[in-house]
């Protein structure tokens, strides 16, 4: 997977691709961001879509393969909750 392909990422599926990175669970994802569960689902599944993976244990695989940082155009109000 070519790291262009990131760059497709909203700002919000960003936090949820960290939070995911950080192996955190949909639902504490869901509560950290003040956000349904479904909406949580909704944005793995368009992370998966845009990254091209078929599901969530592929992409854990690729978020580790790659040692994914924090993105340097995500600095905004939702990066506090990384701190």
């Amino acid at each position: 997977m070519p790291l262009t392909s990131f760059g497709k990422l909203t700002c919000r599926e960003w936090c949820v691709i960290k939070m995911l990175a950080r192996e955190m669970t949909p639902q504490q994802i869901a509560a950290k961001l003040f956000i349904s569960n479904k909406t949580v689902s909704q944005h793995i599944n368009n992370i998966e879509a845009k990254l091209g993976v078929e599901n969530r244990l592929f992409l854990h695989k690729k978020l580790i393969a790659i040692k994914l940082d924090i993105h340097p155009l995500s600095v905004t109000t939702d990066t506090v909750l990384f701190q």
